[in-house]
């Protein structure tokens, strides 16, 4: 994302940038980014300024004045509407993974924290499950709790 503001505003001192730069660098951006990423892209050049600011460099953020244009259309979502999932947990019955689809479905874990459960995680009086890590491609991804000293075990 700051690659695309460098680009288009990079070339300004930013003691000499204004608001109609910034309209008109973020207008470009709305040409081809989601009205999402033209957001972000302000905010990024928001945070910049005020660190200048922080620092005496400007007086004002000339960026926090600018609007957000809209921009194109973001990408349709890709989450389940309420029957997909049903229709999971039904095909699933029975299967030696239905736990595991189970859990990941209902329960809003990843399948990657799913995966590193160990029982002593699991309370099924409780109906509750503790996370503690989550096991990826790459390796064993420890979150705060394990980095903390507790090591889940």
């Amino acid at each position: 994302m700051a690659r695309h503001l460098t680009q288009l505003v990079g070339t300004v001192k930013l003691a000499e940038l204004k608001v109609r730069d910034v309209d008109f660098a973020l207008g470009k951006l709305a040409q081809r980014l989601s009205t999402r990423s033209v957001r972000l892209a302000r905010m990024i050049l928001i945070q910049a300024i005020r660190n200048a600011m922080v620092n005496d460099l400007v007086a004002r953020n000339v960026a926090d004045l600018a609007a957000v244009p809209a921009g194109l259309p973001g990408r349709q979502s890709r989450s389940l509407n309420l029957e997909q999932p049903l229709a999971v947990l039904d095909a699933a019955k029975g299967e030696r993974l239905w736990p595991y689809v189970a859990v990941s479905m209902l329960g809003g874990i990843r399948t990657e924290e799913a995966r590193a459960l160990r029982w002593s995680e699991v309370d099924l009086e409780a109906g509750a499950v503790a996370v503690y890590r989550s096991v990826r491609r790459t390796g064993d991804r420890r979150d705060r709790l394990m980095n903390s000293g507790n090591n889940g075990d």
